[in-house]
């Protein structure tokens, strides 16, 4: 979770920026500066769902992510 806050604070580390710089385009400068000023929203939003989803954290639901994300079957 720190590591998407970092992404949010710096604008996904700079690639808004250097896109905006890189293509001339000003629409992406502008998002760059909006997800920089917008973190803390940002990783709030994240934490509220990671506290919706997952109540018992990470680590407590692990085997409950795991099944999701690894689509294991009871057998195996």
């Amino acid at each position: 979770m720190v590591t998407v806050q970092e992404m949010f604070r710096s604008g996904f580390f700079g690639l808004f920026k250097w896109l905006g710089a890189v293509s001339g385009s000003s629409s992406l400068v502008k998002v760059a500066e909006v997800l920089t000023q917008a973190h803390v929203l940002g990783f709030g939003i994240l934490v509220v769902l990671v506290i919706l989803v997952l109540p018992n954290g990470i680590v407590g639901d692990w085997p409950k992510i795991r099944k999701r994300v690894f689509r294991l079957d009871a057998g195996n």
